[in-house]
């Protein structure tokens, strides 16, 4: 899997994380510390 459809992957995750199980920003961005930096400005 390429990195960018990775990254689309954890993207697509964490924003239903958000919007269907009412987690918080945070809390997704601790389970991808890698990709914090770059999932943070879209969330």
């Amino acid at each position: 899997m390429s990195k960018e459809k990775e990254f689309d992957n954890i993207l697509d995750e964490c924003l239903e994380r958000l919007l269907v199980n009412g987690e918080t920003i945070e809390q997704c961005l601790q389970s991808y510390p890698e990709q914090a930096a770059n999932l943070k400005p879209l969330l």
